[in-house]
């Protein structure tokens, strides 16, 4: 009802996408993985499992440390 699972699928999927990755996962599976964790039928180790399995890495212009649209602090 407040959003967290929503906001956390959003928060997953911009992390994947900014870290150069995209996910292979259907909308409702992936609703269905959020909300076992937000009743505690999965950990952390259990959902990092299932998400290495589903990640593929996609082809971008960034180097591979740096995230999208953020600015390296090297220079500071």
């Amino acid at each position: 009802m407040d959003g967290n699972k929503r906001t956390a699928v959003y928060l997953v999927e911009l992390l994947a996408v900014r870290s150069g990755h995209r996910l292979r996962v259907d909308d409702l599976v992936l609703a269905d993985v959020i909300t076992d964790v937000a009743r505690g039928e999965m950990n952390y180790s259990e959902l990092a499992i299932w998400f290495t399995g589903r990640l593929e890495r996609v082809a971008t212009d960034e180097p591979e440390a740096f995230a999208p649209g953020v600015e390296s602090t090297d220079d500071q």
